[in-house]
């Protein structure tokens, strides 16, 4: 099987700029934290608060069009030759554009991980039921089928408690 690493490399720095991810961003940060970035102008707030309503005022609304203007501020390159993707932010604050950069790669390695453990899970999950179908509840197999599975169910609830620190330090 002929593999193209950097389609690979390519496909994953698209989803370091889905709205998604931004979204996850915005929320381990705070909106708060990234008023600074996102905040808006009076005119604009004032604005969008004639022609949408109260909608405007809802935590989902604002979350939403906090990550779309961090999605406008990330620069997302692919270096195809050593299958490298580089990441930069810009803002006044450099503090604030490290904080940003550091959290999209942290939710991008958790999105990562819950994907993979996904995977995983789905895989156990078949392997008990044809196991609980051919060998029945009593057989070692199922009891290490449901063992595995107990396992990955387990890393997939610790996987969202993780801080960031955490995250880059398994990295």
């Amino acid at each position: 099987v002929a593999f193209d690493a950097s389609l690979l490399v390519e496909t994953r720095s698209q989803l370091f700029q889905s709205h998604q991810l931004a979204r996850q961003v915005v929320q381990s940060l705070g909106l708060e934290r990234l008023r600074p970035i996102v905040g808006r102008g009076r005119l604009s707030t004032w604005l969008q608060r004639e022609f949408y309503g109260d909608a405007t005022s809802a935590p989902e609304y604002q979350v939403d069009m906090a990550a779309t203007r961090l999605v406008s501020g990330l620069s997302v390159k692919t270096e195809p030759r050593v299958y490298q993707i580089v990441l930069r932010y810009s803002a006044n604050e450099p503090e604030l554009a490290t904080a940003v950069t550091n959290a999209f790669v942290v939710e991008f390695l958790r999105t990562t991980s819950l994907q993979k453990l996904s995977a995983r899970r789905a895989i156990a999950q078949v392997a008990l039921t044809e196991n609980l179908a051919t060998l029945g509840d009593k057989h070692p197999k199922v009891a290490e089928a449901r063992m595995r599975l107990a396992s990955v169910e387990a890393l997939m609830k610790e996987q969202p408690a993780k801080t960031s620190d955490d995250i880059q330090k398994s990295a």
